[in-house]
C-alpha cells in the first residue's frame, strides 16, 4: 500500500510563530499549525503538536507548569508554550465558513484565532504583519565568496543550532567582531556563533550594525 505524503505550500511567521499550511493527506483540504518560531524545528507535522508535550519533554522544555485557580479552588496545567492547529473538518472552521481548499482563507482563520490564542487585539490584521517565508533555498543578491561561505559553513556545523535560543530553524553565522573593523578575523571560526535568524535580528537591533 502506498503512503500519501504531505506537502507543505506555504509558512508565515507572524506575532514570533510560525505558522504552516500543507495539504491535508494529499487532497484538496489544507491543514496547518502555529508554533513559537524559537520551538519550530521540534515540531515538523500536524500531529506533532498533539504530542509537543512528549516532545519537549525530551529536550528539556517545560510546556505546562501547575497553576492554581483561588476562585474554582484547584490546580489546573497553564499553557505556557501555547500553539495551534487547523483541521479543515473541525466543526468551528466549518461554521466560520473557512474556505478549506484556500491557503489565504486557511491562514486569515488561524491568524485570527492565534490572536484569540495570545489574547492579542490588533485593530486591523495587516498584510505587513504577516511574513511569508520561501520554502526553496534564497539565492542571495550579493556575491559572497568561497572563504566567506565555508567560513558560515563551519560556523552552523560547529554549533548545529542557535546559541541563544538552542533552535535549529533558520541559522544564521554572525561575526562576533564586526566583519568591516576587524578584515584579519572575518574567516576565523572561533570570530563567529551561530544565531536563528529571530535572535540575530535582535542582536542587531540592540547592538546595531
Amino acid at each position: 500500500m502506498s503512503v500519501v505524503e504531505t506537502k507543505v505550500f506555504e509558512q508565515y511567521e507572524y506575532q514570533d510563530y510560525l505558522i504552516t499550511i500543507q495539504d491535508h493527506f494529499g487532497g484538496p483540504d489544507l491543514e496547518g499549525w502555529a508554533v513559537p518560531t524559537m520551538y519550530a524545528h521540534l515540531i515538523q507535522d500536524v500531529h506533532d503538536v498533539y504530542m509537543s508535550e512528549e516532545i519537549f519533554e525530551s529536550h528539556g522544555i517545560q510546556q505546562f507548569k501547575k497553576a492554581y485557580d483561588e476562585e474554582y479552588d484547584e490546580y489546573y496545567d497553564e499553557d505556557l508554550i501555547p500553539m495551534l492547529t487547523f483541521d479543515p473538518h473541525d466543526v468551528i472552521a466549518r461554521i466560520a465558513g473557512v474556505k478549506t481548499d484556500s491557503s489565504s482563507s486557511v491562514l486569515s482563520f488561524m491568524v485570527n484565532e492565534l490572536n484569540s490564542l495570545l489574547d492579542l487585539k490588533p485593530k486591523t490584521v495587516v498584510l505587513k504583519q504577516i511574513k511569508k517565508k520561501s520554502i526553496t533555498p534564497k539565492t542571495s543578491k550579493n556575491k559572497r565568496g568561497f572563504h566567506q561561505v565555508a567560513w558560515a559553513s563551519m560556523v552552523k556545523l560547529r554549533d548545529g543550532k542557535c546559541t541563544e535560543c538552542g533552535s535549529v530553524y533558520d541559522l544564521h553565522a554572525h561575526h562576533i567582531k564586526p566583519y568591516k573593523d576587524y578584515p584579519e578575523l572575518r574567516h576565523d571560526v572561533n570570530n563567529g556563533v551561530t544565531l536563528c535568524g529571530q535572535c540575530h535580528r535582535r542582536w542587531h537591533k540592540e547592538n546595531g550594525k
